[in-house]
């Protein structure tokens, strides 16, 4: 999956995303994904500054590498 298509389905609505792998280097910067199930997902090296991921479940997320420069994680399940 790309970040653009993650952007779309998330924009309609999808909130699910269980063990999706984004490619390196994929720009999330600025990405509303409030509320999105991230969990066991692949997102080593991606660019997630200025982000909003309130209330995320990141549980078991690989997030390697990744830009996390002002991310909001409040109320994120079970970081790590």
């Amino acid at each position: 999956m790309t970040g653009q298509e993650l952007l779309q389905l998330y924009a309609a609505g999808r909130k699910d995303f269980i063990r999706i792998q984004l490619e390196p280097g994929t720009n999330l910067s600025g990405a509303n994904l409030n509320n999105a199930n991230l969990c066991d997902a692949n997102l080593a090296e991606v660019d997630f500054t200025g982000a909003n991921l309130q209330g995320a479940n990141l549980q078991n997320t690989d997030l390697s590498f990744s830009k996390l420069i002002k991310v909001n994680f409040r109320r994120v399940r079970r970081l790590g």
